[in-house]
């Protein structure tokens, strides 16, 4: 039996007597392609095996993506689990350096990492951009939200299954599991005023989702994770240790901080992100085979009705949307006996079946023909551009943060 194969079956960790009173420091093992075997908590464990989780490893992480670079065939649910090891592993980091952080708070923001793409829709992204198309003003309409909604139903129904360690999870460490998800639509849709939060270490709440400057383990994660699976050169011949960037990480006056022997390691992700972006995110054919499906999604919707669930705001929604997987629009869509839909199929046939050289150009023809699709050229987001997010970035030499112009000196004490 293979190491990964082992370390999947979730093998009980000893842990020291007095840790095991908390959940937190119930510990089993998995294997992470990229970092070897790491750790997660036993209610992480939990929430893996439900159904309803189980879910991601039929939704493509990159979406309409895989049908132009075919090996990228990875998926929400192998990104899900890697950011929750990562975050764990933040969370018994800062732990070490500021004691005041509690277990609850590191629990939070270990299912937090977890569960923060819990609710994405088939073809990932597609969705979210179908819904937004459509003008909708439900708060379903974006993956963040509706992941808030869906770790507040999951959890609950564990509870109600008494799943150890799930009874512990008050309501306001729900709250504080959303906060750390999405503290922009915590704020906007939940708690404006923060009422319903428990005290927590101000400057956790950036490791998943870093409202500052974008800098995150959620984005730390799919940047490797992605380089793996693109088989992009400089992250196969060049890794980044991105466990010790964490493990050197601190909170300085409510920020999270890195630190500045890193600088040169963050530099190199940032820019590979965008690199990710130029070279394959938004690759012309992938772009246009994306919106093409989102077209096709369009059309199906008026007969399938696959967005109505995604309000989420009654048990059969959650139910609907569970069902809603990459396959299932696939097979709805192959399998459809209604004539409308069949020009959809016939595209979207297609479309899995290969988008290259004059059998591309053919699809484009179809597409606009029968589908009204148009290739829209998308300019790079602002956010994701080095020049912008650089500077934005924050180091410190374990007492402070620092100005710009110390960076160098401190590196030469430390390299």
């Amino acid at each position: 039996m293979e190491l990964s194969e082992q370390c999947d079956r979730l093998s009980l960790v000893d842990a020291p007597e007095e840790e095991k009173k908390h959940p937190f420091w119930k510990t089993v093992s998995m294997y992470n392609k990229l970092h070897g075997v790491l750790e997660i908590s036993e209610l992480s464990k939990a929430i893996i095996e439900t159904p309803a989780f189980q879910r991601l490893k039929k939704i493509k992480q990159l979406g309409g993506l895989v049908y132009k670079f075919k090996f990228a065939d990875h998926t929400r649910y192998e990104h899900s689990i890697d950011v929750c090891q990562l975050t764990r592993i933040a969370a018994v980091s800062l732990k070490e350096k500021h004691p005041e952080i509690s277990e609850d708070t590191m629990l939070c923001l270990e299912i937090a990492g977890l569960l923060h793409d819990f609710q994405h829709g088939p073809l990932s992204h597609a969705y979210d951009f179908l819904l937004r198309d459509m003008k909708l003003t439900h708060q379903g309409v974006c993956h963040e939200r509706r992941s808030q909604i869906g770790a507040e139903y999951l959890i609950k129904s564990l509870k109600q299954k008494k799943v150890p360690d799930a009874k512990m999870i008050t309501q306001k460490m729900i709250r504080l599991i959303q906060f750390f998800i999405s503290p922009e639509h915590y704020l906007r849709y939940i708690d404006p005023s923060r009422k319903e939060l428990p005290d927590f270490y101000d400057g956790c709440e950036m490791c998943v989702n870093n409202t500052l400057n974008s800098f995150d383990l959620d984005k730390c994660g799919y940047i490797l994770l992605d380089s793996f699976y693109l088989r992009f050169d400089q992250s196969l011949h060049q890794p980044i240790d991105i466990i010790s960037i964490i493990k050197r990480s601190q909170i300085i006056n409510r920020i999270w901080c890195l630190h500045a022997q890193d600088e040169v390691a963050i530099h190199n992700l940032i820019v590979r992100r965008h690199l990710l972006y130029i070279n394959f995110y938004y690759h012309p054919e992938v772009s246009a085979i994306s919106h093409m499906l989102e077209n096709i999604m369009r059309k199906a919707d008026s007969i399938y009705k696959f967005t109505e669930c995604s309000k989420l705001e009654t048990k059969e929604d959650f139910t609907q949307f569970f069902k809603l997987t990459d396959q299932y629009f696939i097979e709805t869509i192959l399998n459809t006996k209604e004539p409308s839909l069949f020009p959809s199929r016939d595209l979207l046939k297609k479309i899995l079946n290969g988008c290259s050289g004059s059998s591309f150009s053919e699809v484009l023809l179809a597409g606009k023909s029968q589908s009204g699709c148009e290739i829209q050229y998308k300019v790079i987001d602002d956010k994701s551009s080095p020049l912008k997010m650089l500077p934005k970035i924050l180091y410190h030499d374990g007492t402070k943060i620092l100005e710009p112009g110390e960076y160098k000196l401190v590196r030469r004490f430390v390299d």
